[in-house]
C-alpha cells in the first residue's frame, strides 16, 4: 500500500522571487519508476517540471526515502501516475512504512524558499500522516501542519 505523495512542488529563490514548479509530468514513465533529480537546476523548459515566476538554476533537488528513524532506505521517491486524489504524475516513498524526502539544496550565496507543496491520500483515500515537516539545513522544524489529515478521498488533495 502506497501512502502518500508529494506531486507538485514549489520553490524559489527568495532574493529573486523566482520558481520553478516540478510536476513529474511528460516523464513517461511507468508505475513504480524511481525518480531522480528532475528540476535541479533548471533554467529552460524541461520535461517534469515548469517555470513558475522564473528558473531556479541555483536549485539542486534531490528526493529519497528515508526509514521512520532517519536513516536511509532508499535513493530516491518512485513515480506513480494517478489515484493519489486528484492529483497525477506523483512521487512516493518505495517503500511502505517509510518516509518520502524531498531536498531542495542551494548553490553558494543562494536561498531556498518553499513555496507550496501538494500531497494526496493513495487510492482516494484520506491518510494521516505519521510525519509532516518542513525543516532547514540543520533539521530545524520551520513548519509542521496542524492537522496530520492528507485528503484523497472523493479527488481532493491536501
Amino acid at each position: 500500500m502506497k501512502r502518500l505523495s508529494i506531486a507538485l512542488i514549489a520553490i524559489s529563490i527568495t532574493s529573486v522571487s523566482q520558481a520553478t514548479i516540478i510536476t513529474y509530468s511528460g516523464l513517461g514513465f511507468t508505475d513504480g519508476q524511481a525518480l531522480g533529480g528532475i528540476g535541479t537546476n533548471a533554467s529552460a523548459a524541461g520535461v517534469g517540471y515548469d517555470q513558475g515566476n522564473g528558473w531556479t538554476p541555483n536549485i539542486a533537488v534531490t528526493t529519497e526515502t528515508r526509514n521512520l528513524n532517519g536513516s536511509l532506505a532508499y535513493p530516491n521517491l518512485a513515480f506513480w501516475n494517478q489515484n493519489y486524489g486528484d492529483l497525477t504524475g506523483v512521487g512516493y516513498a518505495v517503500i511502505n512504512g517509510t518516509a518520502a524526502r524531498v531536498i531542495l539544496t542551494a548553490d553558494s550565496g543562494s536561498l531556498v524558499r518553499l513555496n507550496s507543496f501538494d500531497l494526496a491520500g493513495y487510492f482516494q483515500t484520506d491518510l494521516n500522516a505519521s510525519i509532516l515537516r518542513v525543516t532547514d539545513g540543520n533539521g530545524a522544524v520551520l513548519y509542521t501542519p496542524a492537522s496530520s489529515l492528507v485528503l484523497g478521498a472523493g479527488g481532493t488533495h491536501s
